[in-house]
């Protein structure tokens, strides 16, 4: 008995340690993913470009290809991508649960497999995005339609995986409107400032 108590403790513990370990590998993925995507440069060198001058992006030539091969496979909605990377390695860090963590990570797959294959209707889902949309071009449909259902079966998926829910998205548009309705109301100059 004292034994198997035993066992179940350290088991924990590990179990504890390697999830914080996936969640450091996201973090620093995702902390090397987004500034070198947010100073991206056609004109870098990369794979598929060789040119002779200085790379501008802020992570050297590291950030200049891994930048322009994220782009590439996932055009420009990789940036969705690094924002789940850095979610994922929060979450894995401060409170994970294992199956419900499997299933929302199978969930944003899919997820974000709907989204890329809806962007590349308009060339935003990046090589990855066009192959998976040749396969549900075979369909009977026009491709606006089959992107428009892909993007609507994409976004119940992803809010799903994200843990939000409609009331946490309703009171985030309220403060919004808030906001808006505050900065165009007429001001009252006798008031001043504040």
């Amino acid at each position: 008995m004292m034994f198997s108590n035993s066992k179940n403790i350290i088991t924990a513990f590990l179990r504890g340690r390697l999830y914080e370990l996936f969640g450091l590998c996201f973090l620093g993925l995702s902390l090397t993913l987004i500034p070198s995507l947010l100073t991206y440069t056609p004109a870098d060198s990369s794979w598929n470009l060789a040119i002779d001058s200085e790379t501008q992006n802020c992570l050297g030539s590291f950030g200049a290809i891994m930048s322009d091969l994220f782009l590439q496979s996932f055009g420009f909605l990789s940036y969705i991508l690094s924002f789940f990377f850095l979610g994922c390695g929060v979450f894995l860090f401060t409170r994970p649960k294992g199956s419900l963590l499997l299933l929302k990570g199978v969930v944003f797959l899919i997820g974000y497999s709907f989204l890329l294959a809806g962007a590349a209707c308009w060339e935003q889902g990046g090589a990855i995005g066009y192959l998976l949309s040749r396969k549900f071009c075979q369909l009977p449909f026009s491709s606006l339609s089959i992107a428009l259902a892909l993007l609507s079966l994409s976004l119940p998926l992803l809010l799903f995986a994200s843990g939000l829910k409609f009331s946490h998205l309703r009171s985030v548009f309220s403060l919004i409107q808030k906001t808006f309705q505050r900065s165009n109301a007429p001001v009252d100059e006798s008031r001043g400032w504040f």
